[in-house]
């Protein structure tokens, strides 16, 4: 993310494919004629998950946390954490109307609906996406 960041912001590239809110609104107070856009044709959503172990010797603790990231409150500190902003899956964090603004929260049910999940690959999928992977390496 450090290095997607620094090339827009010394203008080494104009564009950046593959980024979001995630690059552009931690910068956004230096330059605020960054910004990002999911295309009409889609995009993928990335997507994270929290769980608790079966045997996790702290459950109480573990659910705390979780009920709390997921809170409105834990929602608006992660989407705004000093390293990494993003759009949060709370439609009630709590943001501020600037913190909103940077996120264009006012579009996230657009976003979302041109948007689709990140496919969990099977064996046959992951071999293909290596060996396209491979292929783009050596085409340098």
């Amino acid at each position: 993310m450090t290095a997607s960041q620094t090339a827009l912001a010394t203008g080494e590239v104009d564009i950046l494919v593959g980024g979001g809110e995630w690059v552009t609104a931690g910068l956004a107070k230096e330059n605020p004629a960054l910004d990002f856009s999911i295309p009409k044709e889609g995009a993928v959503l990335w997507s994270q998950s929290l769980a608790m172990f079966k045997d996790s010797k702290n459950k109480d603790m573990a659910l705390k946390f979780i009920q709390y990231i997921l809170s409105p409150e834990g929602q608006a500190r992660l989407a705004t954490s000093s390293c990494y902003w993003g759009m949060p899956s709370n439609k009630k964090a709590a943001l501020s109307d600037e913190q909103k603004k940077i996120l264009r929260f006012d579009e996230q049910p657009g976003f979302l609906a041109r948007a689709q999940a990140y496919p969990a690959p099977n064996a046959d999928l992951d071999k293909k996406m290596q060996d396209m992977w491979t292929e783009m390496l050596q085409a340098q």
